[in-house]
């Protein structure tokens, strides 16, 4: 029998709040400003990493003379006002998924490559930042996703084996940090186009996060 679940670790652009189709758009709207078209190849490859890593994408598509600090500053500002304007746009599912979590009284945490104060800032925007009993930002581990570090530091900090983990994800490299931490994975799909040899190492995939409960239920 597989081993009981007793850590829920959720990352959040594309799974818990529907930010990568905004990210993605300010990226597009500013880079041509700038006279730079950024193809879909470039968010594919930067779903799930952290901004010290996404910079090395932007340059090796587009070339060292890319200006990715200023367009990154005008594409949060952009984003930014987008969601001061008409809020954070929260994905389906996500209040029945950690309702279910709470109910049984499960260990609940964040393990996003976005900034922890941003993180922070979407969460308590929408009322949840409470429900997790840890925020772990990618830009506080040395290795980030596609490596294992942030969801086995989640790991450690919580006192929780791997084994007893699961993991709640919609891009490659978060699904590829949970093959190698040795974690069980839940595949959310959003914008990233999951590679097959990726989808092929997730323990299930669900439309939804409502979808979650029904898959974890006998393991709780």
């Amino acid at each position: 029998m597989a081993d009981k679940i007793e850590l829920f670790i959720f990352d959040m652009d594309g799974l818990m709040i529907d930010t990568e189709r905004l990210s993605q758009q300010c990226w597009r709207q500013v880079a041509q400003n700038y006279g730079y078209e950024l193809p879909q190849r470039i968010f594919d490859r930067i779903i799930g990493m952290d901004n010290r890593r996404i910079v090395d994408v932007f340059k090796d598509e587009l070339g060292a003379d890319y200006p990715y600090e200023k367009i990154y500053k005008e594409k949060s500002i952009l984003a930014g006002e987008y969601v001061e304007a008409h809020g954070v746009p929260v994905k389906a599912g996500l209040m029945e998924c950690l309702d279910f979590v709470r109910d049984h009284d499960l260990h609940c945490a964040v393990a996003s490559s976005t900034r922890r104060d941003r993180v922070c800032y979407y969460l308590e925007k929408i009322g949840i930042l409470d429900r997790f009993g840890l925020i772990q930002s990618g830009e506080d581990i040395k290795h980030g996703k596609p490596q294992p570090d942030i969801f086995l530091t989640v790991c450690e900090k919580m006192g929780i084996e791997p084994a007893h983990a699961v993991v709640l994800e919609d891009s490659t490299n978060g699904l590829l940090a949970a093959k190698v931490a040795g974690i069980r994975s839940i595949w959310i799909p959003d914008l990233c186009v999951v590679p097959d040899e990726v989808t092929q190492t997730v323990w299930h995939r669900g439309k939804t996060l409502a979808d979650v409960p029904r898959m974890v239920a006998p393991l709780v």
